[in-house]
């Protein structure tokens, strides 16, 4: 049904880990497959080898459903796998109009589903995978076109936020703003923004005391907000509770092999 060649990797892989490239009659194809799937255990994908391969594979970055850039990754001459982790030639890379086409069609999806920072892989004119776990490309698109792709990623993420801290979720994104300002070298705007969510903090405690809903303890200080704190009782608020504001809803487009 394949053409008799195939390529076989995990579902939630990473760098070219347990890829593997099968040809009709190959004798270990059976014990990939039992070994890959953990005999039964866990799940495994199933594509078409496209010898467009061999020319590249090429890495878009995608920042709120729009092309930032790309880079083609190149796989070693012994090797089916075109991964940088695994020796894969990373070389510039320009969008085609097949490859502009394919993140138009994508594109408002992402943004729907709100993924900040995606990046998907094109074989010759087909999509092959969406990558949305810290896809891999950033640093080699900077050294090979220049572009810093990590500043608009930032510049997003911090989009996103200011509109949530408009909300009633103004109190969980302030420490996270800080920190970005803090990035930023923008040391008063962080300090302001530590300070009020410190004030935010301090008086929902108020407004929980007075309603019996919570004890007297330790009242965190502003400048403390930005020290690591645990939750919503200083630093920055956990990780389950920022993932909805940043749009990470744990949801999977298709393909997430970061790194592929």
């Amino acid at each position: 049904e394949l053409g008799g060649e195939m390529i076989v990797k995990p579902l939630d892989g990473n760098g070219g880990r347990d890829v593997f490239h099968i040809t009709r009659g190959d004798r270990n194809a059976r014990a990939i497959v039992e070994a890959g799937t953990d005999h039964g255990r866990r799940l495994l994908m199933a594509q078409r080898y496209l010898p467009a391969v061999r020319d590249g594979d090429k890495r878009i970055i995608l920042i709120e459903g729009e092309p930032a850039g790309a880079v083609l990754r190149i796989p070693a001459a012994d090797d089916a796998r075109a991964n940088l982790h695994v020796g894969g030639r990373a070389e510039h890379a320009e969008l085609s109009d097949r490859d502009r086409e394919i993140c138009a069609r994508i594109g408002p999806r992402l943004r729907e589903k709100g993924v900040v920072f995606a990046g998907i892989d094109v074989l010759g004119a087909h999509l092959t995978e969406i990558n949305i776990t810290s896809p891999t490309g950033v640093r080699e698109i900077e050294q090979l076109s220049g572009v810093a792709l990590e500043a608009q990623v930032l510049d997003a993420v911090e989009a996103r936020l200011q509109d949530a801290a408009r909300s009633e979720a103004a109190a969980k994104v302030a420490p996270i703003l800080a920190l970005l300002a803090l990035y930023r070298g923008q040391i008063s705007r962080a300090d302001e923004l530590a300070r009020a969510a410190g004030h935010q903090q301090d008086r929902s405690e108020g407004e929980r005391r007075r309603d019996g809903g919570a004890e007297q303890g330790d009242r965190q200080r502003p400048h403390r907000l930005l020290d690591g704190g645990d939750g919503a009782e200083g630093g920055c608020p956990p990780v389950e509770d920022v993932r909805p504001v940043l749009g990470l809803r744990g949801e999977h487009l298709g393909q997430t092999e970061e790194g592929q």
